[in-house]
């Protein structure tokens, strides 16, 4: 079974268990089950594999399955000194199986397998590792039924499904088990346990890449340090992206060709050890997980190793571990767990915690990080461990990569996070910019996520990466990655209060802060109307973001200069206006409580001026190639959720509705989720618009027009209907003419990229450099 259907299969049973026990046991303590069974069939199948393997030299026919306890029991000592536990025939998983749906005491039964599987270690070298094994697995909670019988009715269910996976020899999977069943199960529960903490579990495939991105080129390692390790994902790939590597040195060698120098290690052809594998983790229970999986990816790698060097490789006893520390990366001293002289690398998945959503201790861990440095609350929880990375690294050749959010590579965080690091001399040699993963919980949750791999040693190759889907993707060799993960110089985009070209103002629209007062759908305009018709001469047209991509028609009581006397002879008006000063006089800040003098105006007011304007929403999808955009000519207020250019012509919505300045804006802009949460200080104010000639001006503006004539063919869609990624393909005319006035405005740059985006943000990011200068 390949690894696809391995995981896919685990992942199924996973699921009817959890449907099996859903309404019983929370998801949270529901991993204890499906794990601790998962272990117990392991090692057991395990043990059965050495004893039988041993066993069947003198008698072919030896199945210790089939063996009787009594005479099981001659063996106790030498398996424990050889494989540092024992377990009776009659206590392994498949025979407990077998008989567990007949058996009254199933609980109390497992309960004293656990017991004696552990206690055969005691004296043993594998005493500490065996010791609390099976702690976590409460045979007898009442979570899993208030009777005996009941309880024993949901164990044989799990031990069924555990029983039935279809996985074969242990030591031929593919996949991690434990810490691909771990992180299944926090996606699935991911609202009652790690998404409430910011903990995005990592997926294998992201694993592995990260793993692939970390090693290439390298021929010695010394330790690897993860340092948010979660369930020991990364650190599993890691030792068996190691293992395979040298796996094929090791085939050389036999060739008398070089082996991979991994240091610290004696004198066995395996040189790769669990001992160079760190990890530091907040959850005890994922620092179980993580020490369990890394062991299991030992014995499936000794596997592969022993039919290269055609020898037995001594696996048990449980002597070889990773050093899995419990604690707060932020607050613990990462030299106590590995000192940097003896890591190499260092990589992880730390929390997605946005700079808002961060707890009291969140807050007090970045400041622990940044030690009173200015903007750093402003930056996501995860960008205090590129900190403590740059702090643990400093002085030494050790290379570090995180997968994080893609926040910290966009808008207000690059620059307090990055300018520092580069400050310092840390650099960015490789990247892996922004790919979407998603996960199988429930509410189907995506993250948008970077990779990135930094260093105080600049590698000869810097690569970066550009996919939108993992398995999708192409890699380009760069000369500098900066902040943003673009081939250019490192600068940075910073809050501008006006544009740094001579083109018209983008102004956030007006702010009612009304309590919903003096905003009205089309059904509470009519009804107002219908008893108060001098109300029309002061009602108009009103939109915010969300009303203006989808067309929605929405309206406002626009009293700006009504007088006393008119509002007093409109008594519904009137009403509406009492109860907005009643809201903000109730208000918690001093500033709204102050508008409550002016009740019938907007608590901002800041209307465009002429008869038109390009009205922008700030939040757009990510997956639409152009923000959409468009010319308001019906005197319609744009709110506070709207920006507007007024005094703008065709040129300039060309340039702004061209791909030119969509990839400023994909590279720069802020998200809101993995939305583009568009910036007048941060985008559009640090745009640098192209110094076009008159027929350059001429084309574009011909061009732009074609955009406009294109939606008119479509009678009534809406601009989410006109860029529905989904859906472009029912819009051809808009399609081409977008196309055409891409190429006007790359040739009003005087360049010819093609639609190439890399370049065009390279491009950008050297002019505005030049203009910055």
């Amino acid at each position: 079974m390949g690894s696809e259907a391995q995981r896919q299969e685990l992942h199924r049973t996973t699921w009817r268990i959890a449907n099996d026990l859903r309404g019983s046991v929370d998801g949270w303590d529901f991993k204890q089950y499906v794990l601790g069974m998962l272990f117990y069939r392991f090692i057991s199948e395990r043990f059965v594999q050495h004893v039988n393997r041993l066993e069947r030299e003198t008698d072919p026919d030896f199945d210790y399955v089939q063996l009787p306890d009594d005479l099981a029991e001659y063996g106790r000592d030498s398996s424990v000194a050889e494989l540092g536990f024992f377990i009776r025939p009659s206590e392994l998983f498949e025979n407990v199986r077998k008989n567990a749906a007949s058996d009254p005491d199933l609980n109390e039964r497992l309960e004293q397998v656990f017991r004696n599987i552990e206690g055969s270690a005691v004296g043993s070298q594998s005493e500490g590792d065996i010791k609390g094994l099976f702690d976590d697995l409460d045979v007898n909670s009442a979570k899993l039924g208030n009777t005996v019988a009941a309880r024993n009715a949901k164990l044989v269910r799990i031990l069924n499904e555990i029983g039935n996976l279809p996985l074969g020899d242990f030591s031929s999977h593919s996949i991690d088990m434990f810490g691909d069943a771990y992180e299944f199960l926090m996606t699935m529960y991911a609202s009652s346990a790690g998404k409430s903490g910011g903990e995005f579990f990592t997926p294998q495939d992201v694993s592995e890449l990260l793993a692939r991105l970390t090693l290439v080129g390298k021929t010695k390692v010394n330790g690897v340090y993860d340092p948010a390790c979660g369930s020991g994902n990364f650190l599993t790939e890691t030792y068996i992206e190691l293992r395979r590597l040298e796996n094929v040195v090791i085939g050389e060698l036999l060739r008398n060709q070089t082996m991979l120098d991994f240091e610290e290690v004696g004198d066995s052809p395996v040189k790769v050890s669990l001992h160079q594998f760190y990890g530091i983790e907040i959850n005890d229970f994922a620092v179980s997980v993580a020490r369990t999986a890394l062991w299991i990816a030992e014995l499936q790698a000794n596997i592969e190793s022993e039919t290269i060097i055609l020898r037995e490789i001594d696996d048990l006893p449980l002597r070889d571990s990773a050093s899995i520390h419990e604690g707060n990366a932020l607050t613990m001293d990462w030299q106590s767990v590995l000192p940097a002289q003896r890591c190499s690398f260092v990589m992880g998945n730390p929390p997605f915690i946005g700079y808002s959503n961060k707890s009291a201790q969140q807050r007090a861990d970045m400041e622990l990080v940044f030690d009173g440095m200015k903007q750093h609350g402003l930056l996501d929880y995860v960008a205090g461990w590129y900190r403590k990375a740059a702090d643990y690294m400093e002085g030494t050749s050790i290379e570090a990569a995180f997968v994080s959010t893609n926040s910290i590579c966009q808008g207000q965080q690059v620059a307090p996070l990055w300018r520092p690091l580069f400050e310092r001399g840390i650099t960015i040699n490789f990247a892996h910019r922004s790919f979407v993963w998603g996960n199988e919980a429930s509410d189907q949750a995506h993250v948008h996520v970077v990779i990135v791999g930094f260093s105080y040693v600049a590698r000869k190759k810097k690569v970066l990466f550009d996919v939108q889907e993992i398995d999708e993707g192409v890699s380009q060799s760069v000369g500098n990655i900066n902040g943003y993960l673009v081939d250019a110089a490192n600068v940075f985009i910073e809050r501008r209060s006006k544009p740094l070209c001579d083109v018209p103002p983008m102004v956030r629209g007006s702010q009612p802060t009304d309590d919903g007062n003096l905003l009205m759908m089309e059904a509470e305009k009519e009804a107002l109307l219908a008893v108060e018709s001098r109300a029309e001469k002061w009602i108009r047209r009103f939109s915010m973001g969300e009303e203006f991509i989808k067309g929605r028609k929405r309206y406002c009581l626009w009293l700006v200069d009504c007088t006393p006397q008119e509002l007093r002879v409109m008594p519904h008006v009137l009403e509406r206006v009492r109860r907005v000063r009643e809201f903000r006089e109730n208000s918690v800040e001093a500033a709204t409580r102050k508008k409550a003098e002016t009740p019938w105006l907007f608590d901002e007011v800041r209307a465009p001026k002429g008869d038109r304007f390009i009205g922008v929403p700030p939040v757009s999808s990510e997956r639409r190639k152009y923000i959409p955009v468009d010319f308001v000519d019906n005197g319609m207020i744009p709110g506070n959720k709207l920006y507007f250019i007024a005094d703008a012509g065709l040129y300039e919505f060309g340039i702004f509705t061209s791909q030119f300045h969509n990839a400023w804006t994909r590279v720069v802009t802020g998200r809101l989720k993995s939305d583009y949460n568009y910036s007048n200080t941060i985008v559009y104010n640090n745009f640098v618009w192209p110094k076009a000639n008159d027929a350059q001006r001429a084309l574009v503006q011909q061009k732009a027009q074609a955009v406009l004539d294109a939606r008119d063919q479509y009678e009534g869609a809406t601009l989410a209907d006109l860029y529905d990624p989904d859906n472009a393909w029912l819009y051809p005319a808009l399609t081409r003419a977008h196309r055409e006035l891409d190429a006007a405005v790359e040739a009003a740059y005087s360049v010819d990229f093609d639609g190439d985006e890399q370049k065009i943000a390279a491009h950008l990011f050297d002019l505005y450099a030049q203009a910055t200068a």
